[in-house]
């Protein structure tokens, strides 16, 4: 079965942005949003 695609948006989008210049760790970050670490560099 194939994956299915999530589509993020612009308020998660801006606050994800948001919030990553304020942590050091992304990946904890990552984990609290419930995405994968390169999302946050594609997002």
């Amino acid at each position: 079965m194939g994956r299915l695609k999530r589509k993020y948006g612009h308020e998660f989008k801006s606050e994800a942005v948001r919030l990553s210049y304020q942590r050091e760790n992304i990946k904890e970050l990552a984990d609290e949003l419930g995405i994968q670490v390169q999302r946050i560099f594609f997002i």
